[in-house]
């Protein structure tokens, strides 16, 4: 039976510079990752619905929640959207965004 809890995500440690949201952010010449902590997941429900909320935005090339690790990894296009946009995704699947 599928999981309904509502997931938090936040920031994880960086490699990369931050923005505004917190979010580690790591940019090459035609790729970028955008890597989130996110706590409240338990089951595959929840890690599909993320990826799915995460895949669906323009210039997403991936999206892959690690439920072990609590992070959501977005592999995306420099300047094609927003962390605040992944934020926004996610809380529109019916997800809690923690900042």
């Amino acid at each position: 039976m599928p999981c309904f809890r509502k997931t938090k995500i936040g920031a994880t440690g960086s490699t990369g510079p931050s923005n505004a949201a917190g979010a580690a952010v790591a940019a090459g010449a035609d790729s970028a990752q955008t890597v989130l902590r996110v706590e409240g997941m338990t089951c595959s429900h929840c890690k599909m619905a993320v990826e799915k909320a995460l895949s669906s935005l323009p210039g997403v090339k991936s999206a892959a929640v690690d439920l072990g690790a609590k992070t959501a990894t977005v592999n995306h296009t420099p300047g094609q959207a927003e962390v605040d946009a992944y934020i926004r995704a996610v809380e529109d699947a019916g997800y809690k965004v923690v900042r």
